[in-house]
């Protein structure tokens, strides 16, 4: 009987480890399957990581010159003229973007008068007027022109405008005159600006981008506190397997 019994035993156990290994495998196929479907879905995430960062940066940067502009009280495409400007003389638009600023500041402090007598007398030797700095943009003609007509020196003229704020790259644009500041406005327009309506549109899609990417890492954490049954399930089942064939 003993005999008998041993291989039915035997039997027994071995169908209890193939159970095992079965569930282990259905476990393990449907993690498997599961977890194909996450790194699909992160890959259409992640997937041309090169044109996602390129459409990042584009809209980044047309939301940017938006508000940029509405807070300089500027036209965008005016503005991303003179940028594009002063990029042609070897600056860049931070440089072009500070100029305007000095400008706003010097004719809020001229409305509030406060002024400097050496700032308001530069404004004078440029014929430039508090209405003239309404509009920081169009009032760089004027300075280019002012140099022209006074035959200012290029040292005299640096040193006026940086006392105004404005950068060296920025006065590069103006020095040669107003002509060839309008033809250097000229070439950038054509080069392509941002408009207002594509400025607002940035800004709505670069809302939703920020909104997806903080979607998309919820649902990855949301996935792998969902997988984390699964895996220690099947990791408990090879445990005990491993258990198993040491002991048979």
């Amino acid at each position: 009987r003993r005999r008998h019994s041993f291989p039915t035993r035997r039997s027994s156990d071995l169908d209890r480890s193939r159970k095992r290994i079965q569930a282990t495998r259905d476990e393990g196929t449907a993690v498997q399957a599961l977890t194909g479907k996450v790194l699909g879905l992160f890959t259409a995430f992640t997937a041309g990581e090169g044109l996602a960062s390129f459409l990042k940066n584009t809209l980044e940067g047309a939301a940017a010159t938006g508000r940029l502009a509405a807070n300089l009280g500027v036209d965008i495409e005016a503005l991303q003229m003179w940028e594009g400007a002063v990029k042609r003389v070897g600056g860049t638009a931070a440089n072009a973007d500070g100029a305007v600023a000095s400008l706003v500041k010097t004719r809020e402090m001229l409305k509030a008068g406060q002024l400097s007598g050496d700032q308001a007398k530069i404004l004078n030797s440029f014929g430039i007027t508090a209405q003239d700095l309404e509009d920081p943009i169009a009032v760089m003609e004027k300075f280019a022109a002012a140099k022209q007509r006074t035959g200012m020196s290029n040292a005299q003229f640096s040193l006026r405008l940086g006392m105004l704020g404005f950068d060296q790259n920025a006065i590069n644009a103006l020095e040669k005159g107003p002509e060839a500041l309008r033809a250097l406005m000229e070439e950038s327009r054509k080069a392509g600006v941002v408009t207002d309506q594509m400025s607002e549109k940035s800004q709505r899609l670069q809302r939703r981008w920020e909104d997806l990417k903080q979607r998309s890492g919820s649902l990855g954490r949301n996935i792998i506190e969902q997988l984390a049954p699964a895996l220690e399930k099947v990791l408990d089942l090879l445990i005990r397997l491993a258990d198993w064939a040491e002991k048979n």
